[in-house]
């Protein structure tokens, strides 16, 4: 992908989708095809196990639509983080602003890891 410009190369194609630009972008090939389940190969991460596709790709074939849920600036009205799609998306997020009380411990992603801490 020469035209992708990235920090960290070596995540294209590793089999974890990078969700965010510039990664998940046409100029990245859609984070190498790591965000769709028909492009995807597995790398040093499970594709779709250890990072949740989210495809970009028009030439792929849509999802059924996710249910619809409020805003995230109704749900937590004092949450401001970089990227608001990484809040409730399923995965811990446990550094920057995700995991703290104003985020939902990261809208519930981080729950049963402060669970499991607290214990």
């Amino acid at each position: 992908f020469p035209d992708c410009i990235v920090d960290a190369p070596e995540f294209v194609g590793d089999g974890w989708c990078d969700s965010f630009p510039p990664y998940n972008t046409a100029a990245c090939g859609f984070d190498g095809g790591d965000c769709c389940e028909n492009t995807c190969q597995d790398g040093p991460y499970e594709c779709g196990v250890d990072a949740p596709f989210y495809c970009q790709d028009p030439s792929q074939p849509t999802m059924p639509p996710s249910p619809t849920q409020p805003p995230l600036e109704d749900i937590y009205p004092n949450c401001v983080v970089e990227i608001p799609e990484w809040v409730g998306d399923g995965w811990c997020d446990s550094d920057g602003d995700y995991n703290t009380e104003a985020c939902g411990y990261d809208g519930g992603d981080c729950f049963s890891f402060l669970t499991l801490t607290l214990k």
